[in-house]
């Protein structure tokens, strides 16, 4: 089986497994760092910054919300990243690679959830900012 696949073949299938090392081993502290950053600061900022009695909660309900959909989408993409690259690799062994109806039409799906993280990150910042200012600026 192995006689089937192309020099170019093998070259894709070792850069798609670096890929899958490399999401590997990054998830965990990319998670652990973006959780906790957002959560500290928040928790700052309400408990230390702002008076205890605030408008706008809805705000930062939301903004946590965002946040934590955020996380979970963007872990998810890790998940269907590896899956896309182990896909890939076994259709280079079977001699099945195509790259229009298999890797690049999977990658769709990963682009997708990728920026969909994004605007989850950009609308809870935009969350957490507004409740501040607004707190800020009514009881300031």
């Amino acid at each position: 089986m192995e006689e089937k696949i192309t020099q170019e073949e093998k070259d894709y299938k070792k850069i798609y497994e670096q890929i899958r090392a490399d999401s590997q081993l990054g998830v965990d502290s990319y998670v652990k760092y973006l959780s906790g950053g957002a959560l500290v600061i928040s928790l700052t900022f309400i408990s230390d910054i702002l008076p205890e009695e605030q408008c706008c909660t809805y705000l930062i309900i939301g903004a946590w919300s965002s946040l934590v959909l955020s996380l979970i989408v963007n872990f998810s993409s890790y998940f269907f990243t590896i899956r896309n690259c182990n896909l890939a690799i076994k259709e280079i062994d079977n001699g099945k690679m195509n790259f229009k109806t298999g890797v690049a039409a999977r990658n769709k799906l990963i682009h997708f959830i990728n920026y969909l993280s994004a605007l989850l990150t950009i609308a809870g910042i935009i969350g957490i900012t507004l409740f501040v200012t607004l707190n800020i600026n009514n009881y300031g």
